[in-house]
Parts: structure tokens; sequence; C-alpha cells
């Protein structure tokens, strides 16, 4: 009977030892996972940390599982995770209540209208779309003061410009590169416009002025990661656009699909480097625009601290696959 006994314990052991391994080594991987995401050092961290939300969903409830379980080892793990994961995306998590973000709804009260100096809105049109003029009358009925279209072919740029200029006069465009012609649509007059063709793709800017202050409106886009190449090179044009931008003291405006996440290294260091602020107070997402479950925000209306946010929402899908935004803002007094 005691060697019985001795055997059982020695499997109870090996049993229990074994299982915490398959446990530690779980730990561990998950652990690796989310250090990967939020290091972001190459092309794989950097797909797995556009899906940092989902993954803290995730791992979310896997905690409250273990929770459950009463596994402390697992929960434990799981927790710490979390608090790795959790840093840059929390406020993504919570409605646009910030000050600077006033309404939740998809319309903007007359109210923020009135306040506001100027404002735009943003569509990237899809390359192949079928259905173009539809998406353009959604820009119109948006009312903004500046529209900016993004990824318009030859045939498309000549569509959206027939049906946007009676009521958008002033007109920027970049046609150069094929499938990814860019252009700016205002009522507001440019008193002077650029177009940046030194780089992958062309990055427009204008002059504007009104009621006595002066902006500038940039439009531009990146390359879409899909390789360590193509994150190589995404990095090379972020850092092309904010030597360009610089840290502008007049107010500014960027417009555009930058094909990254806000809480991308990429995201963060142009930021940093240009002391330009995301429009969006929650996630927004924008792409792809039919998804039920998971949706990046990709498309931005960024601006410098000297204006103010009053209102930003990503508008009801149209006809691309990419949601349009729209933003109300208030140039700050000095």
């Amino acid at each position: 009977h005691s060697n019985f006994a001795v055997s059982m314990s020695i499997k109870l052991l090996f049993r229990f030892i074994r299982l915490n391994w398959v446990e530690l080594l779980f730990i561990v991987i998950l652990w690796l996972f989310c250090l990967a995401i939020v290091t972001e050092n190459n092309f794989v961290a950097g797909a797995l940390n556009a899906l940092r939300i989902p993954a803290a969903i995730v791992v979310t409830v896997l905690t409250i599982f273990f929770f459950i379980r009463g596994n402390k080892l697992m929960t434990t793990g799981s927790v710490i995770a979390c608090l790795i994961l959790f840093p840059g995306i929390w406020q993504y998590f919570r409605p646009g209540q910030a000050p600077e973000t006033i309404q939740e709804e998809k319309t903007v009260s007359d109210k923020v209208k009135k306040q506001s100096d100027f404002s735009i809105a943003h569509f990237n049109v899809k390359e192949h779309n079928k259905h173009l003029e539809m998406l353009i009358d959604d820009a119109l009925q948006t009312d903004v003061d500046i529209i900016s279209l993004q990824e318009l072919r030859p045939e498309a740029g000549a569509l959206a410009d027939s049906l946007l200029r009676p009521s958008y006069p002033y007109v920027l465009r970049a046609m150069d590169v094929p499938g990814f012609g860019i252009a700016l649509y205002s009522r507001i007059p440019f008193d002077s416009t650029h177009i940046f063709n030194d780089f992958a793709f062309p990055v427009l800017w204008a002059n504007l002025s009104f009621n006595g202050k002066k902006m500038h409106v940039y439009a531009a886009t990146t390359s879409t990661p899909t390789s360590e190449k193509g994150f190589e090179k995404q990095r090379k044009e972020f850092a092309y656009l904010a030597e360009l931008m610089g840290n502008p003291a007049t107010p500014s405006i960027l417009a555009g699909d930058l094909n990254a996440v806000p809480w991308s290294t990429h995201i963060t260091e142009f930021c940093k480097r240009t002391s330009m602020i995301d429009s969006r107070k929650d996630l927004s997402a924008t792409y792809p625009s039919q998804s039920m479950l998971v949706q990046l925000p990709i498309d931005y209306l960024m601006h410098t601290p000297n204006i103010q946010c009053l209102a930003f929402t990503a508008l009801a899908p149209s006809t691309s696959n990419h949601l349009g935004i729209s933003g109300y803002y208030k140039i700050k007094k000095r």
C-alpha cells in the first residue's frame, strides 16, 4: 500500500508540474505576443499592433474566464498581458466626450456649426468605385467647407470634378499616381497652393485666409504595409511627411488615408515630430466599412494645437470600402 501511495503521489506531482509548465508556457507566449505588438519594430508586429484592440478584448475575456475558474497563475499572467496591451488604446474604448468632442451622433448641431471657423470632410473613394456619383452626393450632403478625396483614378477624378466644382470652385488636384489621385475642393479661396512630388505619393498644400485668419491644409496618403519592405517604405513616407510639415506655427489641418492606426509607432512618432493631434477622441474606425467585427481607424483629420476640434465623426457607410470622416474646427485666439 505504501508503494502504491508513493507511486500515486509521484504521478500527481508530475501531473501538477506538467500542468503548470503548460500554463507557464501559455503565459510566456501571451506576454511575448503582447510585447511584440507594443514594440512594433517590424511588419509582423505592426500587423498585430493594428489589431491591438481586438487582442486586448480577447485577453480581457481570458482574464475573466481564468478568474472565474480560480486559476490564480493564469489570471495573474492575463492581467499582466492586459497591462501591457492597454496603454495607448484605453482612450478609444470610451465615448467621444472629451471637451473638444461635444457630439456623439452622426449629425452636427447648428450650435457647433455656428461656433466653428471651418469644417472639412475626407473620403477615400475606393480606386474602383463603380458608384462614385453616390459617394460624391454623400460628400455634398456633409455641407462642409473643404472636401478631401483620395484614390481617384483619372476618369473618376473627372466625374468628381464635374459634380463638386459647382459648389466647391477652388480646386487642387494631383492625378500623377495611377489609382491614387488626391484632390482638395474648397468653398474658401486658396491664397496659394503647392504639390510636393518628391516621394512615393504627392502631398497637397493649400494656404487659406478667411475672417482675418490664416490656415494651411495638407492632403496626403502613405503606402499600405503588406510586407517588411512595405513597412519600411511607410516609415520613410511618414518621416518625409514630418520633415515636409515641420512643426507648423500656422494653424494647419492634415487630411488623409494614412494606412496606420493611431497607436502605431509610425503615427505616434509622426505626431511627436509635428505636434499634430488626431481629431478622434474615440475609436471612430473607418476601414473596412462593411465589416461588422473588426474595423480599423486609418483615415485622419489631424490638426495643430492652435486649432480646437469642436466635433468629429465617422460618417455613415457609402459606396467606398472606407467610411468618410468629418470635423468642425475653431482656430484658437493667440
